[in-house]
């Protein structure tokens, strides 16, 4: 729910606030170098869950950063056990998963996982998928949902930053009629898992999240799609019509 890359966030002033101290200690510093979720457990942050998910006091719903030094540090403490135990016969994640990307305990298939597919896809998902991704646009949170280790651990207490800029343009149909310089500049930098070189991936998540939803008032707009500059995007728009027979 938010970005550490960008300036008016609290996550990107105590991120440099801790890579400032960091060199104040005579530290060479290499950010965002290794695996974060197993660099987290291995220094004693956390644990995983059979979702793959670090957990901690917050439940799953952390961030974390990493940062490579160059001193040899000493370990304040015994790194704990790399997974904690789920709750006897809790599979919830696993049976959640709307794609199986979930399919036994700590694993999971990257391919079919719907935040990959959504966001970091370099082609749009296989036919089978699409349907079963339903009306996701953007990442997918269902296995933590699910987990009864989070219940209760979410807070809503603050407004995504910026968040007036944003507003009324959230829409399958308003992403959909997007132009380029609207989806670089507004959408990317608060969405920062569709890279800007990606951002056809915003449409196509738009029209398979209509199709999938079935309600007749987005068919004109997926018509209109088939005409689209990008193939991608024609390509997607095709695939709807076809599902929906229009």
């Amino acid at each position: 729910m938010f970005d550490g890359r960008l300036s008016y966030s609290k996550e990107y002033f105590n991120k440099n606030l801790f890579h400032d101290y960091l060199k104040e200690q005579g530290m060479k510093t290499f950010q965002d170098g290794l695996t974060a979720r197993w660099a987290a457990v291995k220094a004693g942050l956390g644990y995983f869950r059979r979702n793959n998910f670090v957990y901690t006091k917050f439940g799953s719903w952390v961030w974390i950063d990493t940062w490579i030094v160059d001193f040899e540090l000493e370990y304040d403490k015994v790194s704990p056990n790399e997974s904690a135990s789920c709750p006897d016969n809790c599979r919830r994640c696993i049976e959640a998963c709307p794609t199986n990307a979930l399919s036994e305990d700590y694993t999971m298939d990257r391919g079919k996982c719907i935040t990959q597919l959504a966001g970091y896809s370099t082609e749009p998902p296989s036919e089978e998928l699409r349907t079963k991704m339903g009306t996701l646009l953007y990442g997918c949170d269902v296995c933590q949902d699910v987990c009864p280790m989070n219940t209760g651990k979410w807070r809503e207490e603050e407004e995504f930053p910026e968040s007036e800029s944003i507003k009324g343009r959230l829409s399958p149909e308003e992403i959909l009629a997007m132009d380029e310089d609207t989806l670089l500049n507004v959408m990317q930098p608060r969405f920062w898992y569709i890279s800007s070189d990606r951002i056809w991936l915003w449409k196509c998540n738009a029209i398979r999240a209509m199709a999938n939803s079935g309600d007749t008032k987005y068919h004109q707009s997926i018509k209109d799609a088939c005409s689209d500059d990008n193939e991608k995007v024609r390509d997607m728009a095709l695939w709807a019509c076809r599902k929906l027979g229009i």
